[in-house]
């Protein structure tokens, strides 16, 4: 059964908004790079409600790290070069990260129902060993 996009927006934007608290808390103690906080919240996000809520989580973590901990801090202008690379590096990282997570567990939803195939096979061949 699907959930809702409710369900996925609202899983990724509490996850996502603990993460920014604890990313701005780390930056009050001089952390060197406290968005960091923001990738296994991404990964969080999408082992809980999966590839919709992974695409809303890295949009909300980029604009998150945009906003805070991207100077002119707390602020939507446009950084520095160097920070924008930053920037769009970072939002790649949390894509690719989120994609890779969801097609390893594609690939394992797939193994084990062809592992239940193949038993239930070989069950019907009357091999008693396929329990094992």
């Amino acid at each position: 059964m699907r959930r809702n996009l409710s369900y996925h927006g609202a899983v990724a934007v509490i996850v996502m908004a603990v993460a920014t608290i604890a990313g701005l808390e780390l930056a009050t103690l001089n952390v060197e790079a406290p968005y960091l906080i923001l990738l296994p919240a991404v990964m969080f996000a999408v082992s809980i409600g999966g590839g919709v809520c992974a695409a809303i989580a890295v949009f909300l973590g980029g604009l998150g790290t945009w906003f805070y901990f991207t100077p002119p801090y707390w602020s939507f202008e446009l950084p520095s070069y160097q920070h924008a690379i930053t920037l769009l590096l970072y939002i790649g990282i949390m894509i690719l990260v989120s994609r890779t997570y969801l097609a390893q567990r594609r690939m394992i939803e797939e193994l084990a129902d062809a592992n239940i195939r193949l038993r239930g096979m070989l069950l019907s061949a009357g091999r008693t060993d396929a329990l094992m």
